[in-house]
């Protein structure tokens, strides 16, 4: 569906996908692997949320949709961090408006209005890797 040579990172990080709507859990994770990283997606916040604090695998990157019926991305990432988990996040939304951007920030969230091509995710991602190098 996308052609992953003329956007492979230097660099693939293991990326936790997760969006309640499958369709778009689909393309994002395509979007993801074409871009050459390793995913887990999930349709349900509180899974990922199980599958993070219980794995032994490093974690890279979160990427989550704001708006999800049982918990909205903002309180994934939230437990996330009180559980101890650092890695950066970026929450996805219709509407920037819609999120407590001072909370997100606070949590070091990054937000990102949908729709999203794939050279922006790629942008965003590549973007984080460089903080990540320099800090």
């Amino acid at each position: 569906m996308f052609s992953s040579s003329a956007f492979r990172q230097k660099r693939s990080w293991n990326i936790v996908v997760v969006e309640d709507d499958p369709l778009v859990l689909q393309v994002h994770a395509e979007m993801l692997k074409a871009l050459g990283h390793n995913v887990s997606a999930f349709a349900s916040p509180m899974t990922a949320l199980g599958h993070v604090q219980g794995s032994t695998a490093d974690v890279d990157l979160l990427i989550t949709d704001y708006r999800m019926p049982q918990i909205s991305g903002l309180d994934l990432v939230a437990q996330l961090r009180d559980s101890g988990c650092g890695f950066p996040t970026m929450i996805l939304t219709g509407s920037v408006n819609d999120v407590d951007t001072g909370r997100a920030r606070a949590y070091g969230a990054v937000l990102v209005t949908k729709p999203l091509p794939i050279q922006e995710l790629d942008g965003h991602i590549r973007s984080l890797q460089r903080r990540g190098a320099q800090g």
